[in-house]
């Protein structure tokens, strides 16, 4: 059996990391966002709210027109008004 060796650029490791804190940042204020913009898109970037829209549409044109190169470093989420039950 051949083993499978995958090459990660150190440009790709930084992007995944900084996801992996933009992501936990917006965990850890999640309620608080949820409080003050419910129904709401964030984008998270370098560990803090970028910016917030009611459509995901809108709120890539505002992150557009800052000007970020670094897109997959952003965390966009939907802050739902009310907790989302799946009855199965």
């Amino acid at each position: 059996m051949e083993a499978c060796s995958i090459r990660v650029s150190k440009e790709m490791f930084v992007d995944l990391r900084e996801k992996q804190k933009n992501g936990s940042w917006l965990d850890e204020n999640y309620a608080a966002i949820r409080k003050e913009h419910p129904d709401m898109f964030v984008a998270v970037f370098r560990a803090s709210m970028l910016d917030i829209a009611k459509t995901l549409d809108e709120l890539m044109e505002k992150i557009h027109k800052r000007g970020i190169d670094r897109i997959d470093q952003i965390v966009i989420r939907y802050i739902p008004e009310e907790d989302v039950v799946i009855i199965l």
